[in-house]
């Protein structure tokens, strides 16, 4: 009696969540040209602050490739003993 009523009670349970799953509004996406703007005003934010972020974030760019590969090759590759260890072998591409 008691699985049945554990059955009962999922199935209610999935109903009630993919009702109101489906009630809910759609989700917005813009066209591709046609972005709203709005002022950092509008959002309560200070746009001096926003200069100076910007500001900030060039002057303290890093000076490394945004490729990650090539940058992790350079920050990594002068580890000592960072080489592969390869023995009588041959490595084909």
């Amino acid at each position: 009696m008691k699985s049945i009523n554990k059955v009962i009670t999922f199935v209610f349970i999935f109903i009630f969540t993919s009702f109101f799953a489906n009630a809910q509004a759609p989700n917005y996406f813009p066209a591709a040209n046609n972005w709203e703007k709005k002022s950092p005003a509008f959002f309560k934010i200070d746009s001096n602050k926003i200069k100076e972020a910007i500001q900030f974030s060039t002057q303290h760019e890093s000076k490394y490739p945004r490729n990650a590969r090539i940058t992790q090759a350079m920050q990594y590759g002068k580890e000592p003993f960072g080489d592969p260890v390869v023995k009588h072998c041959w490595i084909g591409t």
